[in-house]
């Protein structure tokens, strides 16, 4: 698939189901089929259901797709490459509105599509964010059928969000003295949740859970901050501009208010311009 960098090349390279479903037979079984009731290596293809393979042995059925975003999915493998392909390859990310447009299905679709491609690029084995932290929170509105255009009744969720803050020369998170800048850095990892409210208890939770304990935060005046034990504290002022527009706009529009859901967004995005006022 690397090999395939323009979208063009990739869709000549998985141009049907079958060669989708060939790449998913070997990546499953990169050394042949190995039934996973019986462990024996006799298949037989099922020709109604390509995505199907039966063991001769035990007669157990597998899907290459069983256990991945795609297992029990009626949409096209065509459809689920090329999204794919879209959203990892646009640094500026891919909106569900976008992928509609890109791929020619539902919004619905799309949605679906993004939400469960954005899960698949998680990294369950992620350490947590280290050396030098920026964390700040963010009321960002979304919309509710047709009350977003109704004042008022637009409804809104609270997020917080951390990333780390990178020298651009040594390529290592550097702390400096309190109050000192950071010019010359650039993004690196980041983690963002959706919180019930603005507490002590909130905040706490979601940076003990994302940020190695000796790390440099550097946070605005919240009093949460401060009582947050085992950390090295840098406050500062963020400035004039409203956060929710610097998370929505400058950082590569990482989530747009169709994408966040209601409960806990946390990935890695390795591109995402961070804002730090200086």
């Amino acid at each position: 698939m690397a090999a395939a960098r323009s979208l063009s090349q990739f869709q000549k390279a998985f141009s049907d189901e079958a060669n989708c479903a060939a790449f998913m037979f070997k990546r499953r079984w990169p050394d042949g089929f190995v039934c996973p009731a019986c462990g024996k290596h006799r298949f037989a293809a099922l020709k109604s259901r390509p995505r199907l393979y039966e063991c001769l042995d035990c007669g157990r059925q597998t899907s290459v797709t069983a256990g991945t975003a795609m297992h029990r999915s009626k949409l096209p493998l065509t459809t689920w490459f090329w999204a794919a392909h879209l959203m990892t390859t646009h640094s500026n990310g891919m909106s569900a509105l976008q992928l509609q447009d890109q791929l020619g299905v539902t919004y619905k679709t799309a949605w679906l599509l993004t939400q469960k491609l954005r899960r698949s690029m998680l990294d369950p084995d992620r350490e947590p964010l280290e050396g030098v932290v920026e964390i700040d929170q963010a009321e960002i509105p979304f919309r509710e059928g047709d009350t977003f255009f109704e004042r008022g009744n637009a409804g809104k969720i609270l997020v917080i969000g951390a990333i780390e803050v990178i020298e651009r020369d040594t390529n290592k998170a550097k702390p400096r003295p309190r109050r000192a800048k950071y010019l010359d850095t650039r993004s690196g990892r980041i983690r963002l949740a959706v919180i019930a409210d603005n507490s002590a208890a909130s905040i706490e939770a979601f940076v003990n859970a994302n940020v190695k304990r000796g790390t440099t935060l550097l946070t605005d005046g919240h009093k949460s901050f401060p009582s947050l034990k085992g950390y090295r504290h840098d406050p500062r002022v963020v400035g004039k501009m409203a956060a929710h527009i610097v998370l929505t706009v400058d950082s590569s529009r990482i989530f747009s208010d169709e994408a966040m859901e209601p409960r806990h967004l946390s990935r890695t995005a390795p591109h995402a311009h961070r804002y730090l006022s200086q």
